[in-house]
């Protein structure tokens, strides 16, 4: 079983659109808890791994 963590905002996806909304949130309120959940393994979405094959 996980542990259980909260959160004031969760943002889903560490595209470039989801990192600048998890460093929007934290701006506009600088105390939340603020969670950016990727699934692969780096940050970027296509402007990183766009195209590029192992």
């Amino acid at each position: 079983m996980k542990d259980r963590v909260e959160a004031d905002i969760v943002v889903a996806g560490g595209g470039l659109a989801g990192c600048l909304a998890a460093i929007a949130a934290k701006r506009v309120n600088p105390r939340a808890c603020v969670f950016l959940i990727e699934r692969y393994g780096f940050l970027g979405g296509m402007a990183t791994a766009g195209y590029v094959f192992p």
